[in-house]
């Protein structure tokens, strides 16, 4: 009997290295872009959230015809009403407790940098008529995500719009109510 040699099949290591970093930068590839949709997600419900809270309140005080304002700041806000003595932060309602945002979060209002604390008069009013006093707010996350903007009315009337980071103008989002 002659001996057959079978050759061994199987992989080499340069093959198997190459594979491993093939599949090391598709993992990172990934990872990356799924944490920069969390981001952007987290930011369009914080958006919406400040939106509904507007909202809310703007109702709030034509229903118990009293002025609610919001107070904003860098990295978060808190809404107030009009007491004897000035503005009080509103601590019995839940939906509109102070309200501290992400670290990666910027506002703005009226396209002005924010303070670190709260200002002794609010930059909104809702009055118990329905008005508003005007007031543009926008938020944003990092210098890779798009920026929001909440436009209010002297109706009381909010409107979202959306502007990507390669973008000039501003697009509508189908959100605002009132």
């Amino acid at each position: 009997m002659t001996a057959m040699r079978v050759a061994a099949r199987g992989f080499t290591l340069i093959e198997m290295l190459v594979t491993v970093v093939i599949l090391a930068v598709l993992a990172s590839v990934l990872v990356l872009s799924v944490g920069a949709g969390d981001e952007e997600q987290r930011l369009r419900r914080e958006v919406e959230r400040l939106q509904a809270r507007i909202v809310y309140a703007c109702e709030r005080a034509e229903l118990t015809g009293r002025e609610v304002g919001l107070h904003l700041r860098a990295g978060g806000y808190a809404f107030s009403a009009m007491q004897g003595e000035g503005w009080r932060f509103i601590e019995d309602d839940p939906a509109l407790k102070r309200t501290q945002l992400a670290t990666s979060i910027t506002l703005s209002a009226d396209d002005e940098a924010l303070v670190e604390s709260f200002a002794e008069q609010p930059q909104l009013l809702c009055f118990a008529s329905g008005e508003a006093t005007p007031l543009t707010i926008e938020l944003a996350a990092g210098p890779r995500a798009s920026h929001w903007r909440i436009d209010i009315a002297f109706d009381g009337h909010t409107r979202l719009q959306q502007r990507n980071i390669d973008d000039r103008d501003w697009r509508a989002v189908e959100r605002g109510r009132r």
